[in-house]
């Protein structure tokens, strides 16, 4: 098996035992829940589907950063991280895990600490976002649907700190995105409340 761990983060210390006891053949590759720590909070990950398929992995990146998986499924199915992408390789790799392995399983434990107290002037810097974004469109739009083009524009909107257009709320109304709607009212609130602050 092969999993990761990014530099500025950690694992508990059960992580590889559960999945090692949690992997079977049903799996095609696991991931689980994840604590954001910013220094003062931990905010938990609010995903909580139990399998994540092709459908919801080209919204929004809903697996997280660190999958367990057989290292042959990765080499027999050629599955790298793509060195061209200026942000979101993790995003792209799980979905090239999603497109060939097919649907990854989650483990309901917050076994990945993220910490993000200090991402200023990392590799998340909303240019790299925007730039990601748009490779990643390029990459699999053949595949994507428009209510999917509208979430993930919704996503990288968010994610590099841009306010979401009149034009793209509207596009989530017409496809039914009331997660994305959703996302959006609660970013707005949460702007005009600094501004008020």
């Amino acid at each position: 098996f092969i999993t990761g761990l990014d530099d500025d983060d950690a694992f508990t210390p059960d992580r590889l035992a559960t999945f090692v006891q949690r992997f079977d053949d049903s799996c095609n590759f696991l991931f689980s829940q994840r604590l954001a720590l910013d220094g003062k909070h931990s905010k938990p990950s609010l995903y909580l589907q139990p399998r994540v398929n092709l459908n919801r992995i080209l919204r929004r990146t809903c697996i997280g950063s660190q999958i367990f998986v057989r290292r042959s499924d990765l080499i027999d199915n050629n599955i790298y991280f793509d060195p061209g992408f200026p942000a979101w390789q993790d995003y792209d790799f799980v979905t090239q895990l999603v497109l060939k392995l097919g649907p990854g399983t989650r483990v309901y434990r917050y076994s990945y600490r993220y910490y993000i107290d200090h991402r200023l002037g990392r590799i998340t810097h909303p240019h790299r976002i925007r730039k990601a974004y748009r490779r990643y469109r390029r990459k699999y739009d053949h595949w994507m649907t428009p209510s999917q083009r509208c979430s993930l524009a919704v996503n990288a909107s968010l994610l590099s700190n841009r306010g979401v257009s009149e034009k793209l709320t509207r596009l989530c109304v017409r496809h039914g995105n009331l997660w994305d709607l959703m996302r959006i009212a609660k970013s707005a609130w949460a702007t005009r409340r600094k501004g008020t602050a």
